[in-house]
């Protein structure tokens, strides 16, 4: 029989191995177990659709390429979308600060009804309202809750196509080499560089803008690898628009186009 302390002695050892194995489990379970960051993370690579809709205004639509972190922009216009402008809409759900029910917040007085925008993210949407009292909150409604997020919310989606696609020309396309003008002259371009890096001052559907009947029109066109017409070139006032698409147009500075062509006579 087990004197009173070889119990006492094998009841400590059971407590050590209890407390060795119970930290072991610990350390597994804090291993494997995703961190919020990484829920988060994880979360946000599931995001693969946007939709933004605001009073007035064509609805944005903008897609995750697949397998990639890019985004592009399929309505109004097709175009690759600026990552840096939509990445911060992939996080709204995790700015989205306070909980209010609905009974507790009269919905016109927040902007929410009617609501300044909406955005749609995968199938969860927001609704936009007017600013709180600091200026720089958004009421916004949320699965049935009201909140806040942060104010440069509506002030980004009204930018528009302008803020959430690439505003580069032909970044993504041949470089421009000469241009044909309506009487079928040629124009060699000097610095073809130069037109390759332009850079548009907005863009916008080609129902928003009026392409003026006495602008100077050009045929903007490439040599590489063959002979190609890469859009129309309209100078006119007080800005020269660019037209790649039917269904949009960039819009150019004339200062811009002075410095592209500063022999052109107008």
């Amino acid at each position: 029989m087990k004197t009173h302390a070889q119990k006492r002695n094998t009841l400590t050892r059971l407590m050590v191995l209890l407390l060795i194995a119970l930290g072991v489990a610990l350390i597994v379970v804090q291993r494997y177990t995703p961190s919020d960051n990484q829920k988060e993370s994880a979360n946000q690579a599931d995001i693969q659709h946007i939709s933004i809709s605001l009073p007035d205004k064509p609805l944005i639509e903008l897609q995750r390429l697949e397998h990639s972190n890019a985004w592009q922009m399929n309505k109004p216009v097709h175009l690759p979308g600026q990552n840096q402008r939509i990445e911060p809409l992939v996080n709204l759900l995790s700015q989205f600060e306070g909980s209010y029910e609905l009974s507790e917040v009269k919905l016109e007085d927040a902007g929410l009804k009617p609501s300044r925008a909406s955005i749609t993210i995968n199938n969860t949407a927001f609704l936009i309202g007017g600013k709180d009292l600091s200026g720089e909150r958004r009421y916004a409604l949320y699965n049935d809750k009201i909140g806040f997020v942060p104010e440069w919310t509506l002030s980004l989606i009204t930018g528009g196509i302008s803020a959430l696609a690439h505003l580069n020309v032909f970044e993504r396309l041949a470089r421009p080499t000469h241009l044909l003008d309506s009487a079928g002259g040629t124009i060699e371009l000097e610095n073809p560089g130069n037109w390759q890096m332009l850079t548009a001052e907005q863009i916008v559907s080609t129902n928003e803008v009026n392409i003026d009947p006495k602008a100077i029109v050009f045929k903007v066109l490439s040599k590489e690898p063959t002979e190609k017409q890469l859009g129309e070139l309209f100078v006119q006032q007080p800005f020269s628009l660019l037209k790649l698409d039917e269904t949009f147009v960039y819009v150019l500075s004339n200062t811009t186009i002075n410095t592209l062509l500063p022999n052109l006579k107008r």
